[in-house]
C-alpha cells in the first residue's frame, strides 16, 4: 500500500465526529454568507493533505528535501484566504477583520484534524453539484 493510499483511510471517534459535523455547519454557513469561495474549498483539500503529511514528516528521524515541500501549507494557506476569504465585504478593515478571523479558524481545524477535516469538505462538496 503506497503512501497516499494509507492517508484515504481516517479513524475517528464520536467526539472527532460531533466536532467535525460542526465544521461542515459553520463552512456551509460562511459559503452562504458568501464569506468564503467554492474555489477557496477545493483549495483547502491541497492544505489538508499538506498539513497531515507535515505532522507526518515531525515523527520520522530522516526526512529528504522533496517531502519537505509540505511544510509551507501555512504559508500558501494564508496567501489563498487572504485572496478569497470576504470577496464581497467592500470594507477593508471589515474584510481584514473577518479574514483574520477565518484564517484562524481554519488553521486551527487543520492542525487540530488534519485529514480527517476531509470528512465535512467532502459532504460539501459532494452536495454543491
Amino acid at each position: 500500500m503506497n503512501r497516499w493510499a494509507k492517508q484515504a483511510w481516517e479513524k475517528n471517534k464520536w467526539k472527532d465526529i460531533e466536532e467535525l459535523e460542526m465544521i461542515r455547519k459553520k463552512l456551509k454557513e460562511w459559503l452562504g454568507e458568501e464569506l468564503i469561495t467554492k474555489s477557496m474549498l477545493y483549495r483547502l483539500n491541497e492544505f489538508i493533505r499538506m498539513a497531515a503529511q507535515a505532522k507526518n514528516l515531525w515523527q520520522r528521524e530522516a526526512v529528504s528535501f522533496q517531502e519537505m515541500d509540505c511544510l509551507k501549507w501555512r504559508a500558501l494557506f494564508s496567501y489563498s484566504a487572504a485572496r478569497n476569504i470576504g470577496e464581497k465585504i467592500k470594507d477593508k478593515e471589515k474584510r481584514k477583520q473577518k479574514t483574520d478571523e477565518l484564517i484562524a479558524c481554519i488553521t486551527k481545524w487543520l492542525e487540530d484534524h488534519e485529514g480527517k477535516l476531509k470528512i465535512p469538505l467532502w459532504n460539501i462538496l459532494y452536495n454543491l453539484r
